[in-house]
């Protein structure tokens, strides 16, 4: 009788313990997801502060930036419109990252929306990149979907609406 009492005991420990390192591995496994959320973050800002940095160690970007802020400036050269065009690249990459960040469940509804703003606040105060997002538009189809890219299809069609391919200038 005092074996089958160690036994059930024995039984009984071992469940406890199958549970309890069940509860320490999902929680494990949570405090690794919200590592790499915090990660994927975390990486998208730096990229966007890749520009930001540029702009005060470089007088050529910072000329530039001032410049694209600008609504009257309507002369470039060609370094200048080449380099427009890697920064409408840039965000877009940036966006298209975030957009399937938030696909993988690795960002947050707010995040998203975040950056959907983000590129709407792009479009309304960089003038000067405007054409250059439309190039991105025309030149990348599969972005028009996505959600985070409804501000660059508005300033394409005028309406949230996809459309066809479009010229490249207002």
């Amino acid at each position: 009788m005092k074996s089958k009492n160690w036994r059930e005991v024995a039984e009984i420990v071992g469940i406890v313990s199958i549970v309890v390192g069940l509860v320490l591995v999902a929680w494990e496994v949570r405090q690794a997801n919200n590592i790499a959320k915090t990660q994927m973050v975390m990486d998208l800002a730096a990229e966007a502060n890749e520009f930001n940095s540029a702009t005060f160690e470089n007088t050529e970007v910072a000329e530039l930036v001032a410049a694209i802020y600008d609504p009257n400036h309507s002369e470039y050269t060609d370094a200048q419109e080449a380099m427009m065009s890697a920064v409408a690249w840039h965000f877009a990459n940036l966006f298209w990252s975030a957009q399937r960040a938030y696909d993988n469940g690795l960002l947050g509804d707010d995040d998203i929306l975040m950056y959907q703003s983000s590129l709407a606040w792009h479009i309304e105060n960089m003038p000067s990149m405007r054409p250059w997002y439309k190039v991105v538009y025309n030149t990348a189809p599969w972005l028009r979907d996505m959600f985070v890219f409804q501000p660059l299809v508005e300033l394409a069609c005028g309406s949230p609406t996809p459309c066809g391919d479009l010229a490249a200038d207002d």
